[in-house]
C-alpha cells in the first residue's frame, strides 16, 4: 500500500499531460547487462529509433558499456553504441544513485522506462533482497512520476520463477515479521 506522500505524487503525476507518441525518443532500461535486460535491449535497438539509456552499477561508463557489449555478444548481437547511453548508478539508492541534476535531466528526457533489473536469489532473505528489488522499484516509480510523463514497463523475475496456477491470496511483508515473532 502507498502512503499519503505516494498518493500525492501519483495525483500530481496524473495531472500532467501525457505524450501521444508511440515512438519514444528516449528510453531508460534497467538490467541491460542481465539475461532478460540484454534481450530487451536488443529488441529496443532493433525495433525503435530511440536512444536507450542503460542504468548500471559500474565503476565508470566505459566499464558499464563493456558489460553491455559483452552481454549482447553472448546473444550474437552487435552493440549500437551511438544509440546507447550509459549511466552509472544504484537502483537501491535515492535518485537511483544519480546526482540530482542527472536525475532531473533523466526525468525530463525519458519517454518510457523498461525496468528489468532485479537481484534474483531464491535463498536470500527478503531483508537482503528488499533494497535491490522493492526500494529500486519505488525509485523507478518516483522517476516515472517526476518530470515528463512516462510509460513504465516492469518485469518481475520472481513472479516467473514461482508463478503457478495454484497461487491464491496475498503474501504480505508482515507475514515474515509474524513468522519471526513466533520463533
Amino acid at each position: 500500500a502507498f502512503d499519503d506522500n505516494w498518493q500525492d505524487l501519483f495525483t500530481r503525476a496524473e495531472q500532467r499531460p501525457g505524450t501521444e507518441s508511440k515512438n519514444p525518443s528516449c528510453i531508460l532500461l534497467t538490467g541491460a547487462a542481465g539475461f532478460l535486460g540484454g534481450w530487451v535491449l536488443h529488441e529496443l535497438l532493433s525495433k525503435t529509433t530511440a536512444t536507450i539509456v542503460c542504468l548500471l552499477r559500474a565503476e565508470n561508463n566505459d566499464k558499464a558499456l563493456h558489460r553491455i557489449a559483452k552481454k549482447l555478444a553472448q546473444f550474437g548481437k552487435n552493440l549500437f553504441e551511438d544509440r546507447i547511453k550509459v549511466l552509472c548508478g544504484d537502483l537501491s539508492q535515492p535518485y537511483l544513485g544519480l546526482n540530482q541534476d542527472t536525475w532531473a535531466e533523466l526525468s525530463e528526457q525519458t519517454d518510457a522506462v523498461y525496468h528489468c533489473a532485479a537481484q534474483v536469489n531464491m535463498a536470500l532473505p527478503y531483508d537482503v533482497l528488499r533494497p535491490s528489488n522493492v526500494v529500486a522499484t519505488q525509485e523507478i516509480l518516483r522517476l516515472c512520476c517526476t518530470g515528463r510523463r512516462k510509460t513504465l514497463h516492469h518485469a518481475s523475475t520472481l513472479s516467473v520463477f514461482v508463478s503457478t496456477d495454484q497461487n491464491t491470496g496475498r503474501l504480505l511483508e508482515s507475514k515474515r515479521q509474524e513468522k519471526k515473532k513466533k520463533k
